[in-house]
């Protein structure tokens, strides 16, 4: 249509004029899971990369899909790039709006006096409900791999059911990264519990590397397991009994791991904004660690998440798999930059 059609022409302006036409990447984001994990795994390598990329197809229906709800880019999305355009001196974006299935993206280097960067989700994308962890997991490799020490501090839903939580990221993901030689911290200052204008989450990378110094990462098999932790974080009016979570998840492993398996069960109250329990079954081997996470709404539903999170533990242990499906997608971007 004539709208594509502008919009490669304008495209490809961009790119002659910025000298790009040679080194651009071009990402089919229809290959795999189609969304927002294609877009942020793009855009940080392009940044670490220094490459121009085109992501084209992002979010439309794919296979047997007749329609996709609301295709192309979403307000979370346009917030993920808002805040990487503030971080960076002047790069250029085409496409670079909601509904948008084509972005092209070239990239700059960071602001070379700013070292502290914040963002409030609803300010700049009002619809922006998703949770700041998924805008986390486009920022930390930029971070960790930049030249100088960056703080980001990200406003907005820092729990979300079926999305990942922040003690996921640091439970699971921080703990991997270290393997590789990276360290960062991820510290949740006001909790948010499905709401888009509350909840504060701050990543600090005080000393980042270079790439050419990440560390390989060698995952043929996940060892034996060593520990487990429970973690659980309610809403101060969550009806919680501690005795009943310790004596359900006891009958759940019984039978299934060795009693000499320390459990650690970890209970929170925090004001959150509204009544929910977040819940995360993080287990360590002598290789690897995994994570499952998920959020109740109330007691009768947290005993169910719990079941359900129990049950994908088990799926995991059992299995032969060396890393969860969540964090597999999460270390792409660093894996690929190890030597």
């Amino acid at each position: 249509d004539k709208e594509l059609a502008n919009e490669l022409i304008d495209g490809f302006v961009v790119l002659k004029k910025a000298g790009r036409l040679k080194d651009v990447v071009v990402i089919d984001a229809s290959v795999g899971e189609g969304g927002g994990q294609a877009l942020r795994t793009s855009l940080a390598l392009s940044i670490i990369l220094n490459k121009a990329v085109i992501i084209e197809n992002f979010r439309l229906p794919r296979g047997t899909e007749t329609r996709i709800k609301e295709p192309g880019l979403r307000p979370v999305q346009y917030a993920n790039m808002e805040l990487i355009r503030r971080m960076l001196n002047n790069p250029i974006l085409v496409g670079y709006k909601l509904g948008s299935h084509r972005l092209i993206f070239i990239p700059s280097s960071l602001k070379p006096q700013c070292n502290i960067f914040e963002i409030a989700l609803s300010e700049i994308a009002p619809d922006a409900t998703s949770i700041v962890t998924k805008i986390i997991q486009s920022v930390a490799p930029i971070m960790a791999l930049a030249d100088k020490s960056l703080s980001v501090t990200i406003k907005g839903s820092t729990h979300k059911i079926d999305d990942l939580s922040p003690e996921y990221l640091q439970e699971v993901l921080v703990p991997m990264l270290e393997r590789l030689g990276i360290n960062l911290t991820i510290d949740v200052e006001e909790y948010g519990f499905n709401v888009s204008g509350r909840g504060r989450l701050k990543i600090t990378v005080e000393k980042p590397i270079s790439r050419e110094v990440v560390r390989p990462l060698e995952l043929g098999d996940k060892g034996d397991l060593e520990k487990i932790d429970i973690s659980v974080i309610a809403s101060n009016d969550f009806c919680l009994d501690e005795a009943e979570l310790k004596k359900n998840l006891s009958q759940e492993l019984k039978g299934f791991i060795s009693s000499k398996i320390k459990i650690d069960i970890a209970i929170r109250k925090v004001d959150a904004g509204n009544s929910m329990c977040c819940i995360l079954i993080s287990s360590r081997y002598q290789n690897s660690v995994c994570g499952f996470a998920n959020i109740a709404t109330t007691t009768n539903d947290f005993t169910k998440k719990i079941k359900e999170l129990v049950g994908k533990f088990k799926d995991f242990h059992s299995s032969k798999a060396a890393v969860d499906e969540y964090l597999a997608d999460m270390l792409i971007p660093y894996l690929i930059l190890a030597k």
